[in-house]
């Protein structure tokens, strides 16, 4: 849960949409700036912030660091799963294939339709299966599958 005054919420909601703006054009140097100015020069603990500048940190091959950023945003917001999908990407990047699938089955298990679109379960889902068969994890793949088949019958 983030402990921001309203002030401090807007700041760092504002500095959020830029950095991810940002980093949709390709300035990444300018997106770790200002996010790293919010956090450690302002103090301000917010996990978009976070997850924003792991962003950086993973889109410029640094997926170590992108998952300490991820980490820190899950530990804000552990329901969200836009943050467990990027720490399992960075574990992903960084061949640990356990944490990545740990992460996805988090995201998953949490899942909040009220929240989210279902079409971005269906993508979940779809990446999960893939990096289970890629990986031999064929437990993990069925689990995936059966929940996509669940979803699919829903409709």
């Amino acid at each position: 849960m983030d402990i921001l005054t309203q002030k401090e919420k807007k700041l760092a909601n504002d500095t959020t949409i830029k950095a991810l703006y940002l980093i949709q054009k390709g300035e990444y140097q300018k997106a770790a700036q200002i996010t790293t100015k919010q956090i450690e020069g302002n103090g301000l603990i917010n996990s978009p912030l976070y997850n924003a500048r792991g962003l950086v940190y993973l889109n410029t091959h640094n997926p170590y660091r992108a998952s300490l950023d991820f980490e820190r945003a899950i530990l804000l917001d552990s329901k969200n799963p836009v943050f467990h999908i990027n720490n399992a990407l960075a574990y992903s990047d960084l061949n640990k294939t356990d944490d990545s699938m740990n992460e996805l089955r988090k995201s998953v298990d949490d899942f909040n339709m009220d929240r989210f679109d279902r079409y971005f379960l269906e993508d979940i889902l779809d990446f999960a299966i893939k990096l289970a068969e890629k990986s031999a994890r064929y437990e993990d793949s069925f689990y995936f599958s059966e929940i996509q088949e669940k979803l699919r019958e829903e409709q």
